[in-house]
């Protein structure tokens, strides 16, 4: 069964009882940062699960239990191999995480067993009594149980203080002992070994210098031989020869500082990795700073009446295409009080009946005195009391698409704004508008500036961090609507704003340059969403909040930030790099990761998710105008996640309404608007010399725009009641 290393990292988190940062990249050997809490594990993917739950406890008993220390620097133990450290600190901590979580002896167990059967420590058809100390003591405590290994009294006795170590000092110790009780031991075994090879070189020479002349000797010598009982070829040691011990062997374990069998070790694990999968990249939300992103509605509605008066006044035709705009949006307002009056109906409808959905009733232990005729038949005599739980307080914060291809449909999107405005206006529920865009990044400065691309390079967030998810410059949230405002003003804004989206596709008269449209920073707003909300809810003191996203596409692909060397001189400088497929964000505050299966949609899919366990109860409902030949694309990035299977089921669902409601993980609603049906008038409108089909074609248009936004509006207030 293949590996899931995120849940793995979990796992690592929860054996720690902290919010780690858990990495999995492909490095040789597990890392621990104790300043940044990050713990790097490799990549095992060739380990089964009960080897990785092993390896994944074994390193977390490090992060937990070993000390940020340079010992070899310590004069009292820089001779210390560290090896030597190594085995015994395994052993303290191998043991400290199995009475920490109990049920980890037998993973420990199995793993180890695993491990043995494929020879991890190299110890097959070896006598593992005649290895080093430090060798048996590690396969003591790591596959013990499968093998028979001996131990002096002396060595016993290390074994016993391994088992009870506590801290890292006495493991420091313990190493410094068995190292040094090794190499005594080690001269004591070479000391005979040299003597008898200094006794075996004495009789060498005393043979050679002998005389061979006397053959009698020699039969004399060998019949005395014979006569002691000897065997020919296989002569007994007299009582003056030393007798030669026996040797341990020592094959390729003549360097004492080295432990075989942890190298071993280290070098099978090094296999478990697989070097050719994809390594898991993360990138992390930055900390905006919202003084520079966000421009506020005193600022952008200062700048828009000096535009519109300057327009006005620069000539008189732009005077009257202005007091033409005027006056149609004044018409729009008066028409549109019919939905916003249905809008408002809808909500206090939904609202009373979750209120009294939710009612209780109980007695008051009064009697009731006009009940007392019926008391031998009746036995609720008492008062009763009716207790209607308060509601949850509402907040609607809206983002809208303020890009160049929102162009041609920004006046009919403005329309569809302004009615869920007024509607909140009319239930007094707060609200705030932000147009997110690239292109009015001079707003919050004035005139002041003489370069605006020095402005654009401004970094919006409170750090440059490496990893960090780029937010461009250019990035602002403008605040062009708000329930803080006054009514006065808030009334001259949106007609700036009629103003400003028929000028985008008009010349009558000149739009705003400062506050054009611009790009798509849709991820980025998505990110600023956060913070502002926070803000929002704490200011408003909301119980629910509700994030409208209006927009027709996508953000831009997304890039991090990176420290990279140059190629001349090979210094460092800051740039960035894009996000491809495979990349994790992951939120250090938590340790919560969330996977996008590509960086389109499904990107900014997890940010908003990110952003819900950020503020827990908000919801997010998205506009999306779906122009012509965009509904696959838009099935891709959305409704794979949704109750729909396949593009049919969608496409079926549009042309009965003319729209489609989706609910994902990531948005409560995501409503589908063909970009045709935004600019249908629900009003019936004719010339009075207007034919039978002019009519009959007139009512079918009415009532398809009206059916169109009674199914979007009801369904949006049933969502914030």
């Amino acid at each position: 069964m293949a590996v899931n290393i995120e849940i793995k990292g979990n796992l690592a988190r929860l054996l720690a009882t902290e919010n780690l940062i858990v990495e999995h990249k492909q490095v040789e050997t597990a890392m621990f940062d104790v300043d940044r809490r990050v713990l790097t594990l490799p990549m095992w993917q060739k380990a089964s699960n009960q080897v990785y739950d092993m390896l994944v406890a074994h390193e977390v008993g490090h992060a937990l239990f070993t000390p940020f220390r340079e010992w070899n620097f310590e004069e009292k133990y820089k001779d210390v191999p560290p090896d030597y450290v190594n085995v015994v600190e395994d052993a303290r901590i191998e043991r400290l995480m199995k009475n920490k979580f109990a049920g980890l002896s037998r993973d420990f167990y199995a793993a180890y067993n695993e491990l043995n059967r494929d020879d991890f420590f190299c110890v097959k058809d070896t006598d593992i009594n005649r290895m080093k100390l430090i060798d048996k003591i590690n396969l003591y405590f790591k596959i013990g149980a499968y093998l028979c290994i001996d131990f002096d009294d002396e060595e016993e006795q290390f074994v016993t203080e391994i088992a009870k170590a506590e801290t890292f000092d006495e493991v420091l110790d313990l190493a410094k002992r068995v190292h040094q009780y090794a190499k005594e031991k080690r001269k004591k075994e070479q000391l005979p070994q040299k003597q008898d090879d200094a006794g075996q070189q004495e009789t060498s020479r005393q043979s050679q210098s002998s005389s061979d002349s006397d053959q009698g000797d020699d039969e004399f010598e060998s019949l005395e031989q014979d006569n002691n009982g000897t065997e020919e070829g296989n002569p007994e040691v007299g009582e003056q020869q030393v007798e030669k011990p026996e040797q341990p062997n020592y094959e390729n374990n003549n360097d004492l500082d080295k432990s075989d069998t942890q190298q071993s070790f280290s070098n099978k694990s090094d296999e478990l990795i697989d070097r050719h999968a994809h390594e898991t990249h993360y990138v992390h939300v930055p900390e905006l700073d919202l003084d520079c992103v966000v421009v506020n509605f005193d600022t952008v509605k200062k700048y828009l009446d000096e535009h519109f008066e300057s327009e006005a006044l620069s000539h008189f035709m732009r005077d009257e295409a202005i007091k033409r705009q005027v006056v149609k949006y004044n018409e729009f307002k008066n028409s549109a009080a019919k939905e916003v009056n249905y809008l408002v109906k809808e909500f206090e409808m939904k609202k009373s009946a979750d209120a009294y959905a939710r009612a209780t009733t109980s007695r008051t232990g009064v009697l009731n005195t006009g009940k007392l005729h019926t008391y031998k038949y009746n036995e609720d005599l008492f008062k009763k009391v009716t207790t209607i739980p308060d509601g949850k307080n509402h907040g609607l914060v809206f983002y809208l698409d303020w890009s160049g291809s929102m162009q041609h449909i920004m006046l009919d999107t403005m329309k569809q704004l302004f009615q869920l405005v007024w509607f909140c206006r009319k239930v007094n529920i707060p609200f705030d508008v932000y147009a997110f865009t690239t292109d009015a990044f001079t707003l919050n400065v004035g005139d002041n500036t003489t370069d605006a691309y020095d402005i654009s390079k401004m970094n919006v967030c409170k750090s440059w961090k490496e990893h960090d998810i780029n937010v461009d410059g250019c990035f602002r949230m403008v605040n062009i609507l708000s329930s803080n405002a006054k009514n006065k003003d808030l009334e001259k804004m949106m007609q700036n704003l009629w103003l400003s989206a028929v000028a985008f596709t008009s010349s009558q008269y000149d739009y705003p340059r400062r506050f054009s449209l611009g790009g798509t920073p849709f991820n980025e707003c998505i990110i600023a969403s956060s913070p502002i909300m926070k803000q929002f809810i704490t200011k408003h003191k909301v119980q629910k909040c509700h994030a409208i996203v209006l927009t027709d596409g996508e953000g831009y692909g997304p890039s991090y930030n990176v420290v990279r060397k140059t190629y001349f001189d090979g210094d460092t400088q800051k740039g960035r790099r894009p996000i491809y497929n495979g990349a994790v964000i992951r939120n250090i505050k938590n340790g919560r990761t969330y996977s996008p299966k590509n960086t389109d949609g499904d990107f900014t899919s997890k940010l908003i998710e990110y952003v819900k366990d950020e503020i827990p109860g908000v919801s997010f409902v998205g506009f999306r105008v779906l122009e012509r030949g965009s509904l696959r694309n838009f099935f891709y990035w959305y409704g794979a996640n949704s109750q729909y299977n396949n593009v049919d089921q969608i496409r079926d669902e549009i042309r009965k309404n003319n729209s489609i409601c989706m609910k994902t993980k990531a948005f409560d609603l995501f409503f589908g608007l063909q970009q045709s049906s935004l600019s249908v008038d629900a009003d019936l409108k004719v010339e009075d010399d207007a034919s039978k089909r002019e009519i009959s074609n007139a009512f079918r248009k009415m009532f398809k725009g009206k059916k169109t936004n009674k199914f979007v509006l009801s369904t949006f207030v049933e969502q914030i009641a």
